[in-house]
């Protein structure tokens, strides 16, 4: 009975060191899957963080590059559009002083006073160029004005 004892415990003995191994070899490649999805998790953050900063900047870039692109446009119209009043307001001046009028001397006091001895009228008429007695008075045409 002795031995019979004996090679039962020996089975056992190896049992046990079968179930030791299998669990060792289950248990290092456990730990080589895990070392692997840890590394996949850090370049799935780092990737994620990038991806996070570059769509911040993009925003960020997108907004303020189309505000400044329409702060320049803004300004440039302005710019274009007071050029163009003061060329046509130099251009007006040239008329008027070519059809011999001269906005220097004109005051509306003395207008006023005209107003008041004789004429009727309501409102205050502005001076008006000298015409020919037999030629009909053109209108000087504006550039870019219809007719």
């Amino acid at each position: 009975m002795k031995q019979h004892s004996t090679k039962i415990l020996s089975f056992c003995l190896i049992v046990a060191i079968a179930y030791i191994y299998h669990q060792d070899k289950e248990h290092g490649s456990l730990v080589v899957e895990n070392q692997q999805l840890t590394t996949q998790l850090e370049k799935a953050n780092a990737l994620l963080r990038e991806s996070e900063e570059n769509i911040a900047l993009l925003e960020k870039k997108s907004i303020e590059g189309m505000l400044e692109e329409t702060n320049k446009v803004v300004v440039s119209g302005w710019e274009t559009l007071l050029d163009t009043v003061k060329e046509e307001l130099a251009k007006a001046k040239e008329r008027f002083n070519a059809e011999g009028l001269n906005l220097d001397g004109l005051n509306l006091d003395s207008l006023k006073m005209q107003k008041g001895n004789g004429s009727d009228d309501d409102s205050l008429s502005a001076p008006q160029a000298p015409s020919a007695p037999d030629s009909p008075q053109e209108l000087p045409v504006i550039e870019g004005e219809r007719t």
